[in-house]
């Protein structure tokens, strides 16, 4: 009988971007979804379900701030996003990192028809020290990925996912370059320039993206200004265009690395 070999693992060429959106704000699926399809960009929306639902404790994701004065999306609204491309996240059901809450959060998501591939940490509160057990949590979730923010000791281009060799640690490890009311397009061009030249995969953490005339717009630092962000799209498509980088969902890119097929 003829040996059957394992495929050779294989590296897309590209550098990647994902753009992703902490807590469900009724301004994803308001601004940020009409901008990015505009532009034929897909993003990842991680869910609050309990906010999105009300069955959860009252909740305010800016602790203290007023962008999220619109209030989260709807179950129907997070089904509209699925269905047309966008990858729904888990992000606690009471924006929590417990066990219990991460898992609540998945079934709820499945019982509306949304797939979940991954789950985004609350407070950016994945460690080098809890990693190791929770990964085991989201494993048994069948999750295929967790994303946190900025890690100590690795700022700005150092951010950036290594993109090969790839390593197990990553998909549960995931950082992200937070962005605020004060960031500089520039910046987050510099980072993606930077990705280009390593090869290597940056991801965008966001959360509002409001217009001048938006309840919550200038009152704390967890918008960007829906101007920016378009600057942004329009940027990253022509380099999408140019074969410079591949904008990809958190599932696309998990599979890419690792040398796998796309899920549907």
């Amino acid at each position: 009988m003829k040996e059957i070999k394992a495929p050779k693992r294989l590296i897309y060429p590209v550098p990647m971007v994902t753009l992703s959106f902490d807590d469900a704000r009724k301004d994803f699926y308001t601004v940020a979804v009409p901008i990015m399809e505009k532009y034929g960009i897909r993003g990842v929306c991680h869910v609050i379900t309990g906010w999105v639902d009300g069955t959860g404790v009252a909740f305010a994701p800016t602790t203290g701030g007023t962008a999220d004065l619109q209030g989260p999306m709807s179950v129907a609204d997070v089904q509209d996003c699925f269905a047309r491309g966008h990858e729904m996240s888990a992000h606690g059901h009471e924006h929590s990192n417990t066990q219990e809450d991460i898992a609540l959060c998945v079934q709820k998501m499945n019982s509306w028809g949304v797939p979940v591939y991954g789950f985004a940490s609350p407070g950016s509160d994945l460690t080098l020290a809890n990693h190791w057990i929770r990964k085991k949590w989201y494993s048994d979730l069948g999750l295929l990925y967790a994303r946190s923010n900025n890690i100590i000791g690795r700022v700005g281009a150092k951010n950036n996912v290594p993109y090969a060799p790839t390593h197990p640690f990553y998909n549960y490890f995931l950082p992200s370059i937070g962005i605020y009311s004060t960031t500089d397009v520039s910046y987050i061009q510099s980072m993606i320039n930077a990705a280009i030249t390593d090869k290597k995969w940056c991801i965008l953490m966001l959360h509002s993206i409001l217009n001048p005339d938006d309840a919550g717009y200038g009152a704390d630092s967890w918008f960007w200004s829906a101007d920016n962000f378009e600057q942004l799209c329009e940027w990253l498509a022509d380099l999408q265009t140019q074969n410079q980088i591949r904008i990809v969902t958190f599932k696309d890119g998990i599979q890419l690395i690792n040398g796998l097929p796309l899920l549907d």
